[in-house]
């Protein structure tokens, strides 16, 4: 997915991808707030459980409205 002209602080797929980078090159635990504040979600929705066709929704949503 291309992210070059995308927000930083608004895109799934950015945020996405820059949490894979740091999983394989990182040796300390990989933060994901900037992933989850990507999604729209306010802090109280970070700590509810969600599912996956929650995830598949966002990411969706997000590349149909920056296309």
């Amino acid at each position: 997915m291309p992210t070059e002209s995308d927000d930083s602080s608004k895109s799934v797929a950015l945020a996405l991808q820059r949490v894979f980078h740091e999983l394989q090159f990182c040796d300390k635990p990989v933060g994901t707030k900037k992933l989850t504040k990507s999604f729209g979600w306010e802090t109280l929705d970070s700590f509810m459980q969600h599912d996956v066709q929650e995830f598949l929704r966002v990411v969706i949503n997000s590349k149909i409205h920056n296309i």
